[in-house]
């Protein structure tokens, strides 16, 4: 992955993050705040990216659902994380 793709994946990661929040069921998404939901959506981005063209999957329909899916994924299991410890 070149630099490009890292900024766009940031850039796109913005967009994934708070998409990815709003697809994970309300129950399990908790009291995450903005922040964090950005942060977990550049990281689903990147790795969504790398999975992506480690399948040489390079159309951006699919690569977006990719990254979709596991910032939903993320956006669950941070959740679950942070309301296990209250």
């Amino acid at each position: 992955m070149n630099v490009g793709g890292v900024l766009s994946a940031i850039g796109v990661g913005l967009v994934i993050g708070y998409l990815g929040r709003f697809i994970a069921p309300k129950r399990r998404r908790g009291e995450l705040g903005m922040l964090i939901t950005i942060v977990i959506g550049i990281v689903a981005a990147v790795l969504g990216t790398q999975a992506a063209d480690s399948l040489n999957i390079h159309r951006f329909v699919a690569v977006f659902a990719i990254q979709l899916l596991l910032a939903a994924l993320f956006v669950c299991a941070f959740s679950l994380l942070t309301n296990r410890r209250k």
